[in-house]
């Protein structure tokens, strides 16, 4: 049997796993935020990524990747956003005249 779209349970379920992706996307972006700060500001060669669920050395010469990563998570956090309704964007309500 399969399960209509617009059923609350999966509404709900999907809505669930955006947002925990959303906070699991805002996690890793304050953590590699960190180690980019680190690696340009303080005069260290490597730095100890911290991600919450694991641990990875990052060095200065990764820097690129870092700044790459991050640009791909801020676009991932405004997808979320964008599909949970909320940041920057808002959930789009279709208006029709008449009803």
């Amino acid at each position: 049997m399969l399960i209509d779209k617009d059923s609350p349970a999966v509404a709900e379920d999907s809505e669930t796993t955006w947002r925990d992706a959303l906070a699991n996307a805002k996690t890793l972006l304050a953590a590699i935020d960190k180690a980019i700060y680190a690696l340009t500001n303080t005069g260290i060669t490597e730095y100890r990524l911290e991600t919450g669920q694991n641990t990875q050395s990052v060095k200065r010469a990764d820097i690129g990747t870092l700044y790459a990563r991050r640009a791909a998570l801020l676009q991932q956090i405004a997808v979320l956003e964008a599909r949970l309704g909320i940041g920057t964007f808002k959930k789009i309500r279709q208006i029709v005249p008449g009803f």
